[in-house]
């Protein structure tokens, strides 16, 4: 059996349509800042950045990197068009982190066009092991965050929760991968029932797999949507008890179905503490449940959806 190729788009129309959603909302989340007169700098991280494109039907297609520069780049010269400034400058200033050298070689060469263009960073790194750098240089700055991991192995809660804490304006669309979740609990869940020498070493870092990425194993056992629900209250939303009213982050979910089965792949969660954030953000997740999916239409419309929405909403 051959490896499987993740940069390829063909049969991954989930993928396609994950990167439509990141690039709408960006041209959004731009366009708000643009216009507020306090904020001459943010940031976009794009915390698992990847080699910066797809193949699809014999060309290339943008990778969330490129989606990314081509929306500072945009917005930066529409600041300079604008006739009546309300600041005297605007910024956006992309931090791209990938662990693997080969990706990261790829994606500095697919840069080069943007580099007198674009404010722009390369970290190669882990993730897990260089945001808090990052968030110390980001300081105070709005900033975006799109976590997309390759899988649940490489994202640590806690890593979730620094990013959570930031001190000022910040919004995070993050992957989580519920195919994955499914797998590692399924797994632990019949590790269980086993004697301590019956369990392999393989198996006992698949655990850990998940204990990282939860922060703990309280999950074993319990009901998918009841998981999601804990994720989403123990770590996006983890902070809010820490903070005032107004900066308290509200969670939505949309959930991507895999293109040939009504099983979930993952669900794009998103959260912020703005509440026309949120209002954007619903609306460009109900525009794309109304979309064509792989030829069928999408699991629920958009009233649908607003109902699953609400109760993410907790």
């Amino acid at each position: 059996m051959g490896t499987k190729n993740y940069w390829t788009l063909r049969d991954r129309p989930h993928t396609k349509l994950k990167l439509d959603i990141y690039r709408k909302y960006l041209d959004s989340w731009c366009s708000i800042f643009l216009k507020q007169k306090f904020y001459e700098k943010i940031f976009i991280v794009d915390c698992f950045a990847g080699k910066g494109d797809y193949e699809d039907e014999g060309g290339l297609v943008d990778g969330s990197p490129l989606i990314a520069v081509k929306a500072a780049k945009k917005f930066q010269e529409n600041f300079l068009k604008m006739q009546n400034k309300n600041k005297n400058d605007f910024k956006i200033d992309c931090v791209f982190i990938e662990n693997k050298p080969a990706y990261v070689k790829s994606l500095e060469e697919l840069l080069v066009p943007y580099k007198d263009i674009v404010n722009y960073k390369l970290v190669e790194g882990d993730f897990n092991e260089v945001i808090e750098n990052i968030l110390k240089e980001i300081g105070y700055c709005p900033v975006l965050f799109f976590i997309d991991p390759y899988g649940i192995k490489t994202l640590k809660r806690k890593s979730v929760e620094m990013v959570v804490a930031k001190n000022g304006a910040k919004d995070i669309l993050l992957n989580y991968i519920q195919e994955g979740v499914e797998r590692i609990e399924g797994l632990a869940k019949k590790c269980l029932s086993k004697r301590v020498e019956e369990i392999s070493i393989k198996e006992i870092k698949t655990i850990k797999n998940l204990s990282d990425f939860m922060g703990g194993l309280d999950c074993i056992g319990k009901e998918e949507k009841d998981i999601l629900k804990m994720y989403v209250e123990e770590v996006l939303k983890g902070n809010n008890k820490n903070v005032d009213d107004k900066n308290k982050l509200d969670v939505i979910a949309f959930d991507m179905p895999y293109p040939n089965k009504s099983d979930t792949i993952y669900y794009l969660l998103f959260a912020s503490r703005n509440k026309n954030a949120v209002k954007i953000v619903s609306q460009v997740y109900a525009k794309s449940k109304q979309t064509e999916f792989n030829g069928q239409k999408n699991l629920f419309d958009a009233k649908t959806l607003q109902k699953i929405n609400n109760n993410f909403k907790v």
